[in-house]
């Protein structure tokens, strides 16, 4: 992990996952629905990012995971997302 020199503070430490999608259960009820009707399937990217409960936001070598609040970073982006590539059908 990279050392962080005391520079750790509640931006780095785990997230719920169950916290996440509670504050957000409206939107995902929406989101689940609609891909439900439309017949799509949903690749939820989370299940390679959490373990149980607990969401990391540094990765194990302790590079960040997201470059802002919606974008993953290049090392998580190579090393975690290529883990869906079965499942897509070039």
């Amino acid at each position: 992990m990279v050392e962080f020199i005391g520079v750790i503070d509640e931006n780095v430490r785990p997230i719920k996952r169950s916290d996440f999608r509670n504050k957000l259960k409206p939107m995902f009820e929406k989101y689940e629905t609609l891909m439900k009707n439309a017949n799509v399937g949903i690749i939820d990217l989370a299940d390679n990012l959490c373990y149980e409960d607990s969401c990391e936001v540094i990765s194990p070598n302790g590079y960040a995971i997201y470059t802002d609040e919606h974008h993953y970073g290049k090392f998580y982006a190579r090393h975690w997302l290529s883990s869906v590539d079965h499942l897509i059908d070039f």
